[in-house]
């Protein structure tokens, strides 16, 4: 026995669709690409914030460390801030850290405007204190800005705009 529908598609010559249609595709194909290309703004400002703070986790590892050798070997370290990175003082100099590479780096001091670096010192004594400072990332329009607590060495507040 056949159903109803059966009889009516065989009795006009419908055939039962097997298939997409090409018109349907191409909807289906339209509605990814729209996806993708939304997609791909969010996923690329997602990536340049992960750089940006990566960037600023290992200058402040570098400074909890400078400041935990100059504890343990009660001894001054002073840092040399220049366009390459970070040196310490002696003869060749010793690179301790570089800069990072795909953002703009610019330091100031505590009342001090930003600028490049350009030979400046920042100290780490054996009694705990720090230079205060701060440092600026910005890659496009994105930065991250970490000040630097005197006492601690750690960082003591964070700024940025992703």
């Amino acid at each position: 026995m056949t159903s109803g529908l059966e009889n009516r598609a065989a009795g006009h010559g419908f055939r039962t669709p097997h298939g997409f249609t090409f018109l349907e595709l191409m909807l289906v194909l339209a509605l990814i690409a729209i996806i993708f290309v939304s997609a791909v703004p969010l996923v690329s400002a997602s990536l340049g914030e992960r750089r940006l703070r990566a960037d600023a986790e290992k200058i402040s590892a570098m400074v909890r460390s400078q400041r935990a050798r100059a504890q343990d070997d009660g001894r001054r370290h002073v840092l040399t801030i220049r366009s390459a990175g970070f040196f310490e003082k002696g003869n060749p100099p010793k690179e301790i850290a570089g800069l990072p590479r795909d953002a703009i780096f610019t330091l100031r001091y505590p009342g001090g405007k930003w600028e490049k670096p350009k030979d400046q010192a920042w100290e780490f004594s054996p009694i705990g204190m720090v230079t205060p400072l701060s440092v600026r990332l910005e890659s496009g329009k994105a930065w991250i800005e970490l000040d630097f607590d005197m006492l601690t060495g750690r960082v003591a507040e964070e700024r940025y705009a992703f």
